[in-house]
This record gives structure tokens, C-alpha cells and sequence, in this order.
């Protein structure tokens, strides 16, 4: 777990990286081209098993192409187009789903790639959504973004499960999130250069006062 990375420059190339080469440098295991109408690719994530890459692509002010790549055949598996701006998504780890979230409907849906239809839409009624991550068991999904607050719902984005405050006195916008490996840890990179631990099962919303900070790294 944890060890490819998908990475990109934005109008150039989409690349799968493995994290544990030696040195300072992940050494890229294989390149993809990005959509020839697509003007940045600015989201990525890939699979636990490293099979796909989903990526959005914006293709201008009104629309964003969502790709689903194949790894094993280097191909495009299957692409949509939405009237959205694309600002998070996600793979499911344990079946094949894409979660993403859209600016303009304030949703986040699951899409199922290979049947090819959207399973679930939950509308969000807070601020604009940057981050998306599924735990490894693909049990809960949690959201974050500019309302300095983790969401965390069931997998199949059919109840909002708790709400976790982070840093309420010193607010500060929540660029992404990671679920650790054993699932009751998330990991944030807040866009002031600080990161969150955050412990889950020592959190709860019914008790105020586990609504901490958490461990800050700098």
C-alpha cells in the first residue's frame, strides 16, 4: 500500500511513479498522454493495485472530461464529459468506482467505470470540496476542502457519518487527505504548510472535547 504514485505536468503527460525506488527521486514506471483537448490536467488519483488512473481534465471554463486509464494496456478504459468543474476525485480501492466532486452542483457522486452509470450523488450544502479519499477497506469516504472540516461517509455515499473541526482557531484551508494504511488515521496537507494527524477512533462528534487540533507537523 502506498507505494505508486500517479503525477502530472499539466498539459504534457500523466505518469505512474513507484515511491519506494532508492534516492530522492520515484522512478517512473510508465507515461500516459493526456486528452489533446484538455488544456490542464489538474486531478489524479490511481488505484490501490495500480490498474487505473482517473484524471480530470479541464477542457475550458464550462467543462471538465473525466478518464479512467488502463495501466495494463496503456489505453483510455472510459471517459465522460460533465458541465462541472472537477475540483476532487477518487478511486475506490476494493471495486471500480470514481468519486467526484463538482463545483457547480455542490455534489459529490460515485461512478461506476466499468458499467459505466452513476451509483450515488449526495449534494453538500458547505464550501467547495478539494479533496477526496476512500479508506483502504473502502468502508468510509472522506471529504475536505474550504470549510476547514473532514467529512467522513459511508462508502456507497449513502449517510454523512461524523464531521471533524480541524484547528478551530487557526482555520486554515485543507488542500488534501489520506487515509493511513490502517484506517484510523487520515493525514492532511493544509494549504498554510502545516499537516494534520488525525486519530480517528479518539475522535467523536457527541464529545466536544475531542474536537482537538490533533498532531500539527510543520
Amino acid at each position: 500500500a502506498g507505494r505508486l504514485l500517479a503525477v502530472t505536468q499539466p498539459t504534457e503527460f500523466v505518469a505512474l511513479c513507484d515511491t519506494t525506488f532508492p534516492g530522492s527521486e520515484q522512478q517512473v514506471i510508465d507515461w500516459f498522454e493526456p486528452q489533446a483537448s484538455w488544456v490542464e490536467c489538474d486531478r489524479l488519483d490511481v488505484s490501490a493495485d495500480g490498474r487505473w488512473i482517473a484524471a480530470a481534465g479541464l477542457v475550458n471554463s464550462k467543462r471538465t472530461d473525466v478518464a479512467i486509464l488502463d495501466t495494463t494496456s496503456k489505453k483510455l478504459d472510459w471517459g465522460f464529459s460533465t458541465a462541472n468543474r472537477v475540483t476532487a476525485l477518487a478511486i475506490a480501492p476494493d471495486r471500480p468506482i470514481v468519486a467526484i466532486y463538482g463545483r457547480e452542483t455542490r455534489a459529490i457522486e460515485l461512478v461506476d467505470f466499468q458499467a459505466r452509470t452513476t451509483l450515488a450523488s449526495y449534494k453538500v450544502d458547505h464550501g467547495q470540496i478539494g479533496s477526496l479519499a476512500f479508506s483502504g477497506d473502502g468502508r468510509r469516504l472522506a471529504s475536505a476542502g474550504k470549510h476547514d472540516a473532514i467529512r467522513l461517509w459511508d462508502g456507497e455515499l449513502t449517510a454523512l457519518l461524523d464531521t471533524i473541526e480541524i484547528a478551530p482557531t487557526q482555520r486554515s484551508f485543507i488542500r488534501e487527505l489520506r487515509f493511513l494504511p490502517d484506517n484510523r488515521h487520515l493525514l492532511t496537507a493544509n494549504f498554510n504548510g502545516t499537516a494534520y494527524l488525525i486519530r480517528l477512533e479518539e475522535w467523536t462528534s457527541a464529545d466536544p472535547e475531542s474536537q482537538r487540533d490533533g498532531d500539527e507537523v510543520r
